[in-house]
């Protein structure tokens, strides 16, 4: 995989192996986002000393003699390693390590650790006793990489874990915001590159499908054809879950839009139960989040609010790639790419193109009245959802957006539209707020619009001003909230 800079976690890394004690690192986060290529990257460019060992799926025999023949390896550095060896137990092989870096700060790397925990392995048991006895004041720097987003949280990082507390650095690697797309397809223009962004997100392992000598549509045309894209949401619920097929199931209602867990059950005919529970996990495994209206003092624990996919590749691929399936495993890709540029247009309307205008507005947070602690839409019984409310209970700030994607530029009726959805949201008392606004658009705005308006605070954002505003790369942000 192609190495994007992450400057920050190298310098994070370099810090901690300085240190003269033993060290523990976790590193976890989804399939393709680069966890593996980070820290190869940083082994080889600081030329470090380093036993790199993949957790693939076996019995915990198996992976207990792939690893010692991992270290035996590295430690005859050119002798030849019988095929039937191994140490007699994992306590075993951690001696030889301890040997090993007697002298010298030694790098360990488990990478899929999370399939050495579903394997039953000794290792996950024992490694609390191992490293409060043996490795923490030792110059092991020991690395734990995991896909499994759920498995990492629950049976490493949360209080009921054994090694609880004791990894100097947790390391949750995330998708890169879409900035960093203007560096990889510098000659596309800001509609482009967004149409792209829908497609891949940040995730390096799909940026890599990417092109910038090719046109919009054959950059497309290898996105949704890729075997990758295709597969890897079956391939990732099929590795996470006992049920894959329900799983997708439920993903797929909720990218139609549905998202009451009892419709969902009915629609089925599955018990509710099983329903509930699928949606806890895929919330552990961060493919969902649960989210309520911005304007509800405790947003995150809302009754008004509720599951949606919030990871970008399985939203882009029950939304615009699963209705195309068939006919681009038949070959048939010019109908498949015309249904595609379809589906993506409402797709960007309604879930990119809001969400990137909600990071502008989290991004250029000085350019408001007040400091957001709150960033997202809003909704309740009765009323119509608005795009973007922008919050602060603290400051009495409150700012209300429309996000449009359309062609056709927001006009006067638009701008009247907003101002009255407003009246009812503001938080009482009423006059207490102060009350501003932002407009979004792709096709700019009328002069009846601005008019509109009249003297209220205002926002007027297009395209350039909306590109401008994301590259921006500092971090001092409002100390709020973001549901983008």
């Amino acid at each position: 995989m192609v190495f994007y800079d992450r400057k920050d976690e190298l310098k994070g890394l370099d810090d901690l192996y300085a240190r003269d004690q033993g060290i523990l690192a976790v590193a976890y986060g989804r399939r393709g986002i680069g966890k593996t290529t980070l820290i190869q990257r940083w082994i080889t460019t600081r030329r470090h000393r380093a036993i790199f060992w993949d957790a693939r799926p076996a019995s915990p025999q198996q992976q207990l003699q792939s690893f010692s023949q991992a270290v035996r390896t590295f430690a005859l550095h050119e002798g030849t390693v019988p095929s039937d060896f191994t140490y007699a137990s994992w306590d075993d092989a951690v001696e030889e390590l301890l040997r090993l870096a007697r002298q010298e700060r030694l790098v360990v790397v488990l990478d899929d650790y999370d399939q050495l925990i579903a394997s039953g392995a000794d290792l996950p048991r024992s490694l609390q006793r191992i490293w409060d006895h043996r490795l923490q004041d030792s110059q092991v720097m020991l690395f734990l990489i995991g896909s499994n987003v759920r498995v990492i949280e629950y049976d490493v990082l949360s209080y009921r874990a054994p090694m609880y507390g004791r990894a100097w650095l947790i390391a949750h690697l995330r998708p890169f915001p879409f900035a960093h797309l203007k560096s990889r397809l510098p000659n596309y223009s800001m509609m482009d590159r967004v149409t792209l962004y829908a497609s891949v997100g940040g995730v390096p392992r799909y940026l890599e499908l990417l092109d910038p000598q090719l046109t919009l549509t054959q950059n497309l045309s290898r996105v949704s054809s890729s075997p990758m894209m295709l597969e890897d949401a079956d391939t990732t619920l099929r590795e996470q879950f006992d049920k894959p097929h329900l799983y997708a199931a439920v993903l797929g209602s909720l990218a139609r839009g549905n998202t009451n867990s009892k419709q969902i059950a009915q629609t089925f005919g599955i018990e509710h139960r099983d329903v509930s529970r699928c949606l806890k996990m895929l919330e552990r495994a961060k493919i969902i989040r649960w989210e309520g209206p911005v304007t509800a003092r405790f947003p995150d624990t809302s009754r008004l609010g509720h599951y949606r996919i919030a990871d970008q590749y399985f939203l882009f691929y029950s939304r615009c790639l699963a209705p195309i399936r068939s006919l681009i495993e038949r070959g048939q890709m010019k109908q498949a790419l015309a249904k595609l540029r379809e589906s993506l247009d409402e797709y960007i309307g309604a879930e990119i193109f809001p969400g990137l205008c909600r990071e502008w507005l989290y991004r250029q947070w000085r350019r408001l009245p007040f400091h957001p602690q709150y960033v997202g839409a809003n909704w309740g019984e009765g009323s119509q959802p608005i795009d973007i409310v922008v919050i602060s209970h603290e400051d009495h700030g409150i700012v209300f957006g429309k996000c449009n994607w359309s062609r056709h530029p927001i006009g006067a009726d638009d701008v009247d539209a907003l101002i009255q959805q407003s009246v009812g949201v503001v938080p009482q008392p009423s006059d207490e707020w102060n009350v501003s606004y932002a407009f979004f658009s792709r096709s700019g705005f009328t002069q009846a619009a601005r008019r509109a308006i009249g003297k209220a605070k205002c926002l007027w954002v297009n395209l350039d001003d909306l590109d401008m505003g994301l590259q921006e790369t500092s971090r001092r942000r409002g100390r709020g909230k973001s549901q983008a």
